[in-house]
């Protein structure tokens, strides 16, 4: 069971991730500084704990969570069922509980930018094989379930929705007999209904998309101990490999490159998140120029050696970053905040939850999602071994 941290001992830790270096921190990206700049202040701003979410009676409570582009709903994922709360002003209201048929288990969360479409992602408890989906609308009273879809073979479920609600991707392992490759799902909405539609084999995992639906960051193999990530982009009939970005360093340091991916809303920055061999975590920035991708920073915690991967958020305009990370056996957490530029993120803080006796905060970390403007922040637990069920929404 995971005890809580000295003070002193949370400290040091929090300390480690500003441990940056930078890489091939080369020109400015004119396509990626159009972008920049909006929310610079929320970065440099204080953070403070607006809202816990909490249940005693729902197992894995915040393990997935997602937050809409307008900061305004949030969803907090469960054991079979999704809670979903509403902000106005600084009140957070439950405005409904979506109870998922079956013996299954919330996995996966997505929702646009103004929180009027979402994804729950589902697969049964116990069992390593077998994913559902469903689509749900805002009625302006309470949320309907507009489609369903479920895959015998597919594990490993990961959502990305774009800002605009009108694309949908899902991602997994299709397992086969003895044999499992990774797989993305393409889907497209017309009015209500949604349109299967492309389907690549190859890559899968993580995934993010922006805003309009044109770019994706998906994660793809790239030998024993690495990884790689591919840049698709959407021509208006298929998606096509872009590029596919890797760590620089990864034939050192053995990155699990890939554990956490997020994209601006014009797809040109890119923020990825994993754990180089010996690492607390760390995280990449690359930006786009024209069709391009350059790998601009590594940042990474060094010293801790505990190789706990890192899930990243970004905002719309790619200025404010942050950096989860789920601690090992003994400890909290942590969430690190960034200002970026088109070429290099500057450690600004780092949030903590409020501290509370009896382990309070365990877990915390696990999974993080960010509004558009970088302002406001939902913080989940993560599927961790032993957390206090919760979710905290920091603001800025």
């Amino acid at each position: 069971m995971r005890d809580q941290q000295p003070a002193s001992k949370r400290s040091l830790r929090v300390a480690r991730f500003p441990v940056a270096a930078s890489v091939a921190a080369g020109v400015m990206v004119a396509a990626a500084s159009a972008g920049l700049g909006a929310s610079a202040a929320a970065a440099s701003s204080k953070w403070t704990q607006q809202r816990e979410f909490t249940s005693s009676t729902a197992p894995n409570f915040g393990a997935p969570v997602a937050i809409s582009g307008d900061g305004n709903t949030a969803l907090v994922g469960a054991a079979a069922t999704v809670f979903m709360y509403t902000r106005s002003g600084t009140a957070w209201h439950l405005q409904q509980k979506v109870n998922l048929p079956g013996d299954v288990v919330v996995t996966a969360l997505a929702i646009n930018s103004d929180g009027a479409d979402a994804l729950i992602g589902t697969s049964v408890t116990g069992n390593p094989s077998g994913a559902a989906v469903g689509t749900y609308g805002w009625s302006g009273t309470r949320w309907i379930l507009e489609s369903d879809a479920s895959w015998s073979s597919l594990s490993g479920l990961t959502l990305a929705l774009s800002g605009d609600g009108g694309t949908a991707l899902i991602s997994g392992s299709a397992c086969h007999l003895s044999s499992c490759n990774p797989v993305l799902i393409s889907w497209h909405r017309s009015g209500i209904n949604w349109n299967h539609g492309q389907v690549l084999m190859g890559i899968g995992g993580n995934v993010a998309i922006s805003s309009d639906g044109s770019t994706a960051i998906v994660n793809s193999p790239s030998g024993p101990g690495l990884g790689a990530v591919t840049v698709l982009d959407w021509n208006g009939t298929v998606w096509a490999q872009q590029q596919v970005l890797t760590d620089k360093n990864s034939v050192v340091d053995q990155s699990s490159f890939g554990t956490g991916l997020a994209l601006s809303a014009n797809g040109s920055v890119a923020f990825i998140g994993g754990a180089p061999q010996g690492s607390y975590g760390a995280a990449w920035l690359f930006t786009r120029t024209g069709t391009t991708w350059t790998q601009q920073q590594t940042l990474s915690a060094t010293g801790e050696g505990d190789g706990e991967s890192a899930t990243v958020a970004l905002s719309a305009d790619g200025t404010v970053a942050m950096v989860a990370v789920l601690g090992p056996e003994d400890a909290y957490g942590t969430v690190s905040v960034f200002q970026c530029s088109a070429t290099k993120c500057v450690h600004q803080h780092a949030i903590a939850v409020k501290s509370q006796p009896d382990g309070y905060g365990n877990g915390f970390g696990g999974s993080v999602s960010i509004s558009s403007d970088g302002t406001t922040a939902l913080i989940g637990t993560g599927f961790s071994s032993d957390p206090v069920f919760a979710a905290w929404v920091f603001t800025s």
